[in-house]
């Protein structure tokens, strides 16, 4: 599959770390099964893996709230900036692009 990331590289299977963060706690899973680009290193992880993943995060450190991908945690703060940014006349982005955003933000 073609990287959506940089749009130039292919993915290949191999193993990459998923990391979740909640608050100040942060857990990192390693050699998790995933399609790596390699052009650009951007890791994709399959539903099945991401909830296996998830599942013993939860067992792991059991909290309220649940738990979110790193890059989840990234994209939705962006997103928090742009609009901030776009409120006051900073930056302009249309309804789509921030749409494409969010649905970005979903696949991780």
């Amino acid at each position: 599959m073609k990287c959506v990331i940089c749009k130039l590289g292919e993915t290949r299977s191999s193993h990459a770390t998923f990391t979740l963060a909640r608050d100040a706690r942060v857990v990192a899973f390693k050699n998790v099964p995933a399609m790596v680009c390699e052009n650009c290193g951007e890791s994709y992880f399959t539903s099945k893996v991401t909830s296996r993943v998830l599942s013993s995060a939860e067992k792991t450190i059991p909290v309220e709230g649940g738990f979110e991908s790193h890059r989840e945690a990234q994209i939705a703060e962006s997103i928090k900036a742009l609009a901030a940014l776009q409120s006051q006349g900073g930056a302009r982005l249309s309804r789509s692009e921030i749409l494409r955003l969010k649905d970005d933000g979903r696949k991780w």
